[in-house]
């Protein structure tokens, strides 16, 4: 027995156009854009070739130990001596006829280069050995070259800060005393009588620093070859004069006739002028190539002693680089710290100083006149909690709610300023009116002209820092942050404009900023503080039109006055930078960067809160 299903021809359809129903319905696949930034895809994995074990290095030879000799002598010729020398080293040896001199001399157990060296500070020559021959020369000038490495730039920089107040008085006659400080500012007042004057008072901080590495560098030279030459030979020819010219004017009729003078001789006219040739070919020379860090200089082997030493320390210290981390912070006082932060409480492991007006921080060279921060912090206990900038703001927390403005990072070199600057350029723009000329009939026969021009203020942070470091990592900061924003908008008030019904908005600029020298050590934290202010903050609402009503439109009116306090807190931490590479005092900052292993960086593990000892 056989079953058969019938299947309806209706109901495949209907199937079918379920189907393509469906399928519309659902999101259709957009294509990918040719141009969007895709991960590679990984490279195939391989098996990583067998370690073959390679051979063992041979051990180290020991160097043979340079042989010494013990010298005594007294009045000896130099080129007696420089002969025994040379036998008993079993050097060939080549002197130069002009060596002369005698050598008092007593050295026990020495190099042959030390008691070259020796000899050539009582005898003017100078040595070298090539191989197995010494030669001996006169120390005449000879040409050496040095490599300089840095960069080819002459840097000028120059900023001020001038606080300015006046009133104008009315009255009849009127002394204006003016007052110069040490540091250079000027104070001056007027004080009227029943006259007219004016009262103002004028406080003005410049700095200037020119840095022209290359040109200092050359004019140092130069005055070191001019202070370390020998003085001239005295000369053969002391009295004697050249002989007149041909053409040497006669003696006029009436005067008495000039006496002759003696003829120079043709030798000694001639010894005198090789003397002079060879003094002008052994004259010191500097030749300073900036393009290519060399520097040539002709001298002689004393000279350049000199020179080398010089250059090490200069290079040293022009090479120093320092990392200067700073962070403001504003910090909004709660009910309970209304007159400021309290920094005793932040005794733990710190010791604070604040710096009087006209003094001197316990332990700091920074002189009189100068302006150090207001308060300074230093870091006592390296093995505590408080290693960075980070600890010292989680304390702040207790005083109030803490914002952070800006934390910048900036590294520089020694005696180089940097400066960096984030801010919005803020645009507005002044406008001229010229007024419309009218006829005699009242027709305008000119119209009124308007000529707007485009001015920017920058509102944000910018800081400048020119460091000074020590040997000893001590950092002398020179530091100017400045901190502006918009609080409002002024009408101009112009009567040209608001006769052509034109509204000028000028913006008014909140300026607060420091500019201190101060000095710290590396990896310590200064401070600079004590900027408040007050802030008031008036919200009022009301129903319309019952608000305004009199005694009972408070009643349906809603007014809010809050009035709050803040402080400005500056940290500036100065690291001296030892090894300028992401593995060497830049590790810090390595997840900062993209990784390429496919592994997850971490940033700096974060200090222990807690009790900082």
């Amino acid at each position: 027995m056989t079953l058969t299903k019938s299947v309806s021809p209706w109901s495949t359809a209907g199937t079918a156009i379920c189907c393509a129903l469906l399928s519309a319905c659902a999101t259709p696949t957009l294509p990918r854009s040719p141009s969007h930034v895709t991960q590679a895809p990984p490279a195939a994995g391989r098996i990583p070739d067998p370690v073959m074990h390679s051979a063992p290095l041979p051990p180290p030879k020991a160097t043979p130990k340079a042989e010494t000799y013990s010298v005594t002598v007294h009045k000896v010729p130099v080129q007696s001596l420089l002969f025994a020398l040379a036998r008993d080293a079993r050097l060939n040896v080549d002197i130069h006829p002009g060596i002369e001199g005698t050598v008092t001399l007593n050295a026990l157990d020495q190099t042959l280069p030390q008691l070259l060296t020796r000899i050539s500070r009582q005898v003017d020559m100078r040595y070298e050995i090539d191989g197995a021959t010494l030669t001996v020369l006169p120390d005449t000038p000879v040409w050496r070259n040095y490599k300089v490495d840095y960069v080819n730039m002459a840097r000028s920089t120059s900023s001020s800060v001038n606080i300015a107040t006046q009133i104008s008085t009315t009255g009849g006659g009127s002394s204006t005393p003016t007052l110069t400080n040490a540091n250079g500012s000027t104070s001056g007042g007027a004080a009227a009588a029943g006259g007219s004057g004016n009262n103002n008072s004028t406080t003005s901080v410049t700095n200037r620093s020119e840095n022209n590495f290359w040109g200092s560098l050359e004019k140092n030279i130069r005055d070191m070859l001019r202070e370390t030459t020998l003085g001239d030979a005295p000369s053969t020819i002391s009295s004697a004069a050249p002989p007149p010219a041909p053409g040497a004017a006669q003696p006029q009729p009436g005067q008495p006739a000039q006496p002759t003078p003696p003829a120079v001789p043709d030798n000694v006219l001639a010894a005198f002028n090789a003397s002079s040739s060879e003094r002008q070919r052994n004259a010191p020379s500097v030749i300073v190539n900036a393009e290519g860090g060399l520097l040539a200089v002709r001298a002689t082997g004393r000279q350049h002693e000199k020179i080398q030493q010089f250059l090490d320390i200069v290079l040293g210290s022009a090479k120093r680089q320092v990392l200067i981390e700073a962070t403001i912070i504003e910090v909004r006082l709660s009910d309970q710290y209304q007159q400021g932060i309290n920094w005793s409480r932040l005794h733990g492991g710190l010791t604070l100083t604040q710096k009087p007006v006209g003094g001197t921080l316990p332990g700091s060279n920074v002189a009189i006149g100068t302006t150090p921060g207001l308060f300074s912090i230093n870091y006592i206990n390296p093995t505590s909690a408080l290693g960075n900038i980070t600890t010292a703001i989680q304390l702040l927390e207790s005083f109030g709610k803490v914002k952070v403005l800006s934390s910048p990072k900036i590294s520089v070199l020694n005696n180089q300023t940097a400066m960096l600057k984030v801010v919005d350029n803020n645009v507005f723009f002044t406008i001229k009116v010229t007024p419309a000329v009218i006829g005699v009939n009242g027709n305008v026969t000119t119209p009124a002209t308007y000529e707007s021009k485009l001015e920017t203020v920058p509102v944000g942070f910018v800081m400048s820092v020119t460091p000074q470091i020590a040997d000893s990592d001590e950092v002398t900061l020179n530091v100017r942050p400045t901190i502006t924003r918009i609080v409002g908008y002024v009408t101009d008030p112009n009567p040209a404009l608001a006769a052509e019904n034109v509204i000028s908005q000028v913006p008014v600029i909140q300026a607060r900023e420091v500019e201190s020298i101060l000095k710290v050590y590396s990896g310590d934290i200064s401070v600079l503080g004590g900027l408040m202010q007050d802030s008031v903050d008036n919200a009022k609402d009301a129903v319309p039109g019952a608000g305004v009503l009199p005694v009972i439109g408070n009643f349906f009116s809603y007014r809010n006055e809050k009035v709050s306090k803040t402080e400005l807190v500056i940290f500036i931490r100065p690291v001296v930078v030892k090894n300028a590479s992401i593995n060497g005092d830049y590790k810090d900052y390595r997840y900062l960067l993209p990784d390429t292993s496919g592994a997850v960086s971490e940033p700096y593990s974060e200090p222990v809160r807690g009790k900082v000892n």
